[in-house]
């Protein structure tokens, strides 16, 4: 009798669990819902793979609302090539390269830093960085990332833990808190779970989720996502929304470290840099109104600082700081600094950013947690905060290399790129074979000048929407002065990149600029597989242009996609010629002469070789 009764509830307690399962069987066997790997097949080239311009999608079970963001192409064999060190960097759009894009991101500054370094390494770097997400996706696609095998991982992120998508202060925030948005995490890919939030959101929510961002923000489709994402405008620092983003953060980020750490994979983690000294608080606020209980007092004292005869009174300091206003400290910090006492000046334009209360910018606590975290993990810390911070002639980031209020302009990207290349380097991951000194290095950037102008309207139109004014402004396009403004004129009206690179490389060929001319050829191999003549062409470009290290990392690409090509093999050997490197140009050219014992040109040069 005790058995059958036991045998009963057993059955009683497992039924649900069945009738799920057989749901779940059910809907996936009628193709119900939908699932967004981090890594699809590429359309246009077999065997490729690339990360999925959809992925956002994971988020959202309705598309109304989705930031219209994605990462960049990069296109990759699933299988990684023998002797290839395999590179992955995570983050957000910082890490993504905005609005240069892939060849202007970490990714693409690092590569070309790597190839002109160490011309015969394979070297391999994928971004799967994207504007607006923040460390729950990259938590989220971890275990991806993972399965890729990458040799090493970069991670760049926390700007955007408040106002991202799932940050606690968004209007992209989940419901519950952190750790209901770990339980989306788990739950989302499981159809049942989709059907059931489809119902709500058809049902229950579209229209409240509608109603709110109309309320909260009274824009249309056409604004940027900073112009979209404000939830909770007044995120006071030390609030309860506040301490729940460095939580959030902080656990994020120390389960995506332990994952890396399980799977062995060495990670390089940066802390976080933004515009102190000219990006003033976007927004200031008092948190405690019943002590203070003067909002326009506060607004005074700010302004006061302003008159160079207003003297700096210790009170008023305190009652600033007792309202955590931003706007106070901010002036504090400019009458410092032109006042030359530029640590000082430094400390408030920190406290200023701090206590911004509409936290586009990390605080300056992320840092704090970021070193904490690469010691209790023991990964590689890349300290791009303090490297940058040398890079300035004051010692405090401002306009000389931020674009706006975090993301870094042509010379900020590549001096963040160079950041992790000397922690590459000093962590013997990198040997390299030449010596380029960072400015000279620097001079062979893949930007080009039509890429920069296309970037400059991208930030006017940023710029020109909330939260730096109150009210859309019309950007105008810019004028077509000169061949290449009419290039990237026609880029921002829709031409492709590949289009514009191509047209770009026209027409410095035409002019006889020929590393500018060398650059796009580069980037367009490295962008489209399979282009070996794209190779070879780079390689006779940066030979006219005398970058010999780079014209050797074409030239070996070249050569090893085509070895049987005498053609290239000639250019190969006319690079070690000029390198020095005598015994390898006797080999080339015997390689091209057992080939071709006709060859003239190869006969005739290596009788003039002399071991």
């Amino acid at each position: 009798m005790k058995a059958k009764k036991f045998l009963f509830y057993a059955i009683a307690c497992l039924l649900p669990f069945v009738i799920i399962a057989l749901l779940e069987l059910s809907l996936r066997i009628f193709s119900y819902g939908k699932v967004y790997p981090l890594f699809v097949p590429s359309e246009q080239f077999n065997q490729y793979v690339q990360p999925n311009p959809e992925l956002i999608k994971r988020y959202f079970p309705a598309t109304e609302n989705i930031p219209r963001v994605a990462p960049d192409t990069f296109l990759f064999k699933h299988n990684k090539e023998k002797d290839t060190l395999r590179i992955v960097t995570m983050g957000g759009s910082t890490m993504a390269g905005f609005p240069y894009g892939r060849f202007g991101s970490v990714a693409g500054m690092l590569k070309q830093r790597i190839k002109a370094s160490q011309p015969e390494l394979e070297v391999e770097i994928i971004s799967v960085a994207m504007s607006s997400i923040n460390t729950y996706t990259l938590l989220d696609i971890t275990d991806e990332v993972i399965a890729i095998e990458p040799d090493i991982v970069l991670i760049y992120t926390g700007h955007n833990e408040y106002l991202g998508v799932m940050g606690v202060g968004s209007i992209y925030a989940g419901s519950g808190g952190h750790a209901s948005n770990l339980l989306f995490l788990k739950l989302k890919e499981f159809r049942l779970y989709q059907l059931i939030q489809n119902f709500y959101h058809r049902f229950v929510s579209k229209k409240k989720q509608t109603d709110n961002l109309n309320q909260q923000n009274p824009i249309d489709a056409q604004r940027t996502v900073m112009a979209q994402v404000a939830k909770n405008k007044a995120i006071i620092y030390n609030d309860e929304t506040f301490t729940a983003g460095v939580h959030q953060f902080e656990q994020n980020l120390s389960m995506i470290l332990a994952a890396f750490n399980s799977a062995e994979i060495p990670v390089f983690l940066s802390t976080l840099v933004a515009n102190e000294k000219d990006q003033a608080p976007f927004a200031s606020a008092a948190a405690n109104r019943s002590q203070t209980n003067d909002k326009t007092r506060l607004s005074e004292l700010s302004e006061s600082l302003k008159r160079k005869s207003t003297p700096v009174r210790q009170d008023d300091i305190a009652i600033a700081e007792s309202a955590k206003y931003a706007d106070y400290f901010y002036q504090l910090a400019e009458r410092f600094y032109h006042s030359n006492d530029v640590k000082s000046a430094h400390g408030y334009y920190v406290k200023a950013l701090d206590y911004d209360v509409l936290r586009f910018r990390a605080p300056s606590r992320f840092n704090t947690i970021i070193r904490k975290l690469s010691a209790d993990f023991n990964v590689k810390l890349v300290d791009s905060y303090a490297f940058m911070h040398g890079q300035t002639s004051d010692g405090i980031i401002g306009n000389s290399l931020m674009l706006e209020h975090l993301h870094p302009n042509k010379k900020g990207y590549f001096l963040l790129a160079e950041a992790f290349f000397q922690a590459l380097n000093k962590y013997k991951v990198l040997s390299s074979s030449y010596v380029i000194k960072t400015d000279d290095a620097f001079k062979t950037n893949p930007l080009t000048k039509a890429d920069e102008i296309y970037a400059n309207y991208k930030i006017a139109q940023l710029t020109s929407d909330y939260p730096f004014v109150d009210r859309k402004k019309p950007v105008p396009f810019p004028k077509a002065t000169d061949p290449v403004n009419s290039i990237a004129i026609s880029r921002i009206k829709g031409t492709s990149w590949i289009e514009t690179q191509k047209t770009l490389l026209d027409y410095y060929q035409s002019s006889r600029e020929f590393e500018r001319a060398a650059n796009i050829a580069g980037i367009l191999y490295d962008a489209i597989p399979e282009q070996t003549d794209m190779a070879r062409l780079a390689s006779l470009l940066y030979l006219r242009a005398d970058k010999l290290p780079l014209a050797k990392y074409y030239a070996l690409r070249a050569s090893a996609e085509k070895p049987n090509n005498t053609n290239y093999r000639l250019s190969l050997a006319e690079v070690f010629f000029k390198l020095g490197d005598t015994q390898r140009t006797i080999e080339e050219l015997d390689q091209v002469i057992k080939m071709e014992p006709n060859n003239k040109r190869a006969k005739d040069i290596r009788a003039s070789v002399k071991p």
